[in-house]
């Protein structure tokens, strides 16, 4: 037996040794920084200078260094590999031909050395075309994303657009809203973060998780920034602004031109449940504002609508109005029609008992998922409920 209680606890000592060795991506080598293909792609003359034109840009782009995407391109996830901004001015220049794009990765997860990187590759991006008529012009940038379960205090995502792009002439670090989930992935011990990474790779494709082990190893060891003026902090923190207002003051601060564009104002998954844009615009700054983004991948907010939403802590769950079925209706459709598949009793009274048991749920708090309320189901089933 205590042969037994060795053995287990040799294990365990080599398992801990080993997990805080890959956690503390001591294994892994340098990160990727690669550089943009140096040639211009063909662009038709213009006769004049004020001649008018349609431009077509991209306004949102990620990378792999927004942590969420550099786990998405695990071989756990979509296996796509880890992309950096070199790779997305190449994109941007020769698959999507466009005339303009920005970069912003979400600077809740991006490292010190990711930023410098970033505006390396830009101004590498921009340098492989002529000034005086450039195939294509890169932008600087981050965004900010907050989140909150209230919607009065809900404010979203915000990409940061700069109009320079030279040392000197853009900020010394991105501004995040928060430290959010992808920062606290670097806060985790480095043992718990290898037995995750050991895990996800199932050990023998530890080689394809090296640059997310390094990336969440450098947002651990970014201190946070104090408070205080930006230009007298330290180039190596993690600055945050809470608030809307607390950004644009950084910003003022800084004195660099840019532009702050809210997105994602219709996804319901990250927006709650009567979230508003209007309950923010006490800290709206029209000399920053002055762009939304209407549409993207995350739906589309073209058209408003008054709608009557269910809210979380609701006692009635309001029926479908105008494209729009709230969630505790839906819970009750589905299990309406499993009733009427089976010809299992009252199906309109087991339907109408779902929708309250999804209302008590939902009023459960950050944790509650109101979804298992009805057992067995896909994202298929639930449809579009609670988005337009």
């Amino acid at each position: 037996m205590k042969k037994l209680f060795k053995g287990i606890a040799i294990f365990l000592l080599l398992l801990l040794l080993v997990s805080w060795f890959v956690g503390a991506a001591w294994w892994a080598g340098d990160p990727p920084v690669n550089e943009p293909v140096a040639t211009a792609r063909p662009v038709l003359e213009t006769t004049s200078r004020n001649q008018k034109q349609i431009l077509y840009g991209d306004l949102h782009t990620h990378t792999s260094y927004s942590m969420d995407a550099a786990i998405f391109g695990t071989p756990l996830v979509k296996n796509t590999g880890y992309v950096t901004p070199a790779d997305a001015c190449d994109f941007a220049r020769f698959c999507s031909a466009l005339d303009f794009w920005s970069i912003n990765d979400h600077a809740e997860g991006l490292a010190p050395w990711q930023w410098r990187a970033t505006k390396t590759a830009i101004r590498q991006c921009n340098a492989g075309s002529p000034a005086d008529n450039p195939d294509m012009v890169a932008f600087l940038g981050w965004e900010w994303s907050q989140g909150s379960k209230i919607p009065a205090t809900h404010y979203g995502h915000k990409n940061v657009i700069l109009r320079d792009t030279e040392e000197g002439a853009v900020p010394l670090r991105p501004i995040a809203s928060a430290g959010g989930p992808w920062r606290g992935l670097g806060q985790i011990p480095s043992p718990l973060r290898g037995l995750g990474l050991l895990a996800a790779s199932k050990v023998v494709g530890l080689g394809d998780y090296d640059t997310l082990a390094g990336h969440m190893q450098a947002m651990g060891q970014t201190p946070d920034c104090a408070d205080g003026d930006v230009r007298d902090l330290p180039e190596d923190c993690f600055e945050v602004a809470a608030e809307p207002r607390q950004l644009f003051d950084k910003l003022d601060q800084w004195g660099f031109p840019a532009l702050v564009i809210p997105h994602g104002l219709s996804w319901g998954t990250t927006n709650p449940v009567g979230a508003d844009f209007a309950s923010q615009m006490d800290q709206h700054d029209p000399r920053y504002q002055r762009l939304l983004e209407v549409y993207s991948g995350h739906g589309n907010s073209e058209v408003y609508r008054p709608l009557p939403v269910t809210l979380p802590g609701a006692d009635v769950c309001g029926e479908p109005v105008d494209g729009y079925t709230p969630c505790c209706w839906q819970a009750g459709e589905i299990i309406r029609q499993r009733c009427e598949k089976q010809e299992s009793g009252d199906c309109d009274t087991r339907a109408e008992q779902a929708r309250e048991y999804y209302l008590a749920a939902n009023a459960g708090g950050v944790l509650s998922n109101a979804r298992n309320v009805v057992a067995d189901t896909s994202p298929n089933d639930w449809g579009q409920c609670d988005q337009l």
